[in-house]
């Protein structure tokens, strides 16, 4: 059986013997903070396409359902590091993150957040407010796909495309935190050329929102140890990444680890996470350079 098959299937048997739910309720959970990770929420196939990337609105409703009947507490980004460092979070403490900036967090996801009045925190790239908002090379592949199958309909309007500038204002002042996620999407290798271009990143998010963000997301979850010291002078005070694990009150701030959840996740191994259950089994990072 494949590694993952058989998590899911040890996370489904830890659920249904209440192990989960027994778990949820212990100190150690407590005292941490589970902050999720989404990319894209599909505006018509995109999950079928990429299920790695994408999350289904359908998928995310149940995620999201199932965050209030395990009795989580979702918090704002900037409030639940506060309160993860002074050691009082409420119980089952979750944040809501989504990478990138997709126009689909606005027509999809935020809609299934604000019914739920749950906080989000958007972490936006902003090169493409200045030229062509579609990211063509993962369009390409879409549409690689579709025609593959056949598929002779138009895709949505804006499909694989991110917020403009404008529109990033609009839920921003919806009540969305937008935060950084570097200029291009990338973290430069030399020094001058790293705080530039988070330089550029913040100032346009604090032109568009009225606000100066400080929280960063790395790009592709890659980060390189040297960059901290360097981060922290440019005002960054946390950043988050895709290592899979809870956040502790001893995690390093501009390391906080994160669950990627998408379409591929099935829903016994979300609940495993939400619970904190799932942090007991072993598991690889998504980094491809950490310190040196």
């Amino acid at each position: 059986m494949p590694v993952a098959a058989l998590k899911t299937a040890l996370f489904a048997c830890a659920n249904a013997a209440g192990v989960s739910g027994r778990f949820a309720n212990t100190a150690w959970r407590d005292r941490r903070l589970l902050i999720l990770c989404y990319h894209g929420v599909s505006l018509g196939d995109e999950h079928e396409w990429n299920p790695t990337l994408y999350i289904s609105p359908r998928t995310l409703t149940c995620r999201l359902d199932a965050l209030r009947r395990l009795g989580c507490t979702v918090l704002s980004l900037s409030e639940a590091i506060d309160r993860l460092y002074e050691k009082s979070l409420p119980k089952r403490a979750v944040v809501l993150t989504f990478d990138d900036g997709y126009f689909d967090f606005k027509a999809k996801a935020w809609p299934l957040l604000e019914a739920r009045s749950y906080p989000a925190t958007v972490y936006v790239t902003t090169d493409r407010w200045t030229s062509d908002v579609s990211i063509e090379h993962l369009r390409a592949s879409y549409l690689s796909w579709r025609s593959g199958r056949g598929v002779v309909s138009p895709c949505p309007a804006r499909t694989l495309s991110v917020m403009t500038q404008p529109e990033v204002a609009d839920v921003a002042a919806r009540g969305v935190a937008v935060e950084m996620h570097t200029h291009q999407h990338r973290l430069s290798p030399d020094v001058e050329g790293l705080l530039r271009d988070i330089r550029v990143n913040r100032d346009l998010i604090a032109s568009a929102t009225g606000r100066i963000p400080r929280h960063l997301c790395y790009p592709n979850g890659i980060y390189c140890g040297y960059q901290m010291q360097h981060l922290s002078a440019c005002g960054v005070e946390t950043a988050t990444t895709c290592d899979p694990d809870l956040a502790a009150p001893s995690a390093h701030p501009l390391l906080l680890p994160r669950f990627v959840d998408c379409e591929a996740a099935s829903q016994a191994t979300f609940e495993a996470w939400a619970t904190g259950v799932a942090s007991w089994l072993p598991r690889r990072t998504h980094v491809a350079h950490a310190f040196h």
